[in-house]
């Protein structure tokens, strides 16, 4: 996928949040671009990529502090870094890296995923008929994975599997909205 292909699937992206204006075409051509790199250094689809941060952080580049406790007993135990949603139980490492470093390990554990999912870390396949590695991204959902393929298939102007049907309500809209901007 070149980078101007990439970038006007950034712009679709970018344009389907109410009370926020898409990104200019600079812009999304420069997400494209680092989108690109880590995911040519990682060998990881691009698209999957746009497709989790699209789900993780709405394409805003804002982290959330994850709190443990309540009241007087809150602490802060971590931080999902946006872009991509990676979880830091560090807070402080996350300070050290921007939009491309942030994408680059995304990446890399994307690529981890697809690794370990298909037994290549000298473990036994994890992977079964219709699982894929994204799934493992966001343990606490069981149907992550097909939130994030159900936006990718939009991205890239398809409709999402027929088993994918029970979307949550804001992946539904989410694929509703980048398919409209499509016709």
């Amino acid at each position: 996928m070149t980078a101007s292909a990439l970038a006007s699937l950034v712009c679709a992206a970018s344009g389907i949040f109410h009370g926020r204006p898409a990104w200019d075409e600079a812009r999304c051509l420069a997400r494209a671009e680092v989108i690109l790199v880590a995911a040519e250094r990682h060998d990881v689809d691009p698209v999957l990529m746009l497709a989790v941060d699209v789900l993780e952080c709405e394409l805003v580049d804002r982290d959330a502090k994850v709190y443990e406790g309540s009241g007087r007993e809150r602490r802060l135990v971590a931080v999902d870094a946006c872009p991509m949603g990676l979880r830091f139980r560090h807070p402080r490492r996350r300070r050290h890296l921007g939009v491309a470093e942030l994408y680059d390990k995304a990446a890399e554990h994307l690529a981890s995923l697809v690794s370990w999912c298909s037994g290549g870390h000298g473990g036994r396949s994890i992977g079964r008929p219709g699982h894929h590695p994204v799934a493992h991204w966001n343990w606490g959902n069981p149907r992550y994975a097909a939130q994030v393929l159900a936006v990718q298939a939009a991205l890239l102007g398809q409709e999402p599997r027929k088993r994918d049907a029970k979307l949550a309500q804001r992946t539904r809209v989410f694929v509703e909205r980048i398919t409209r901007l499509g016709k």
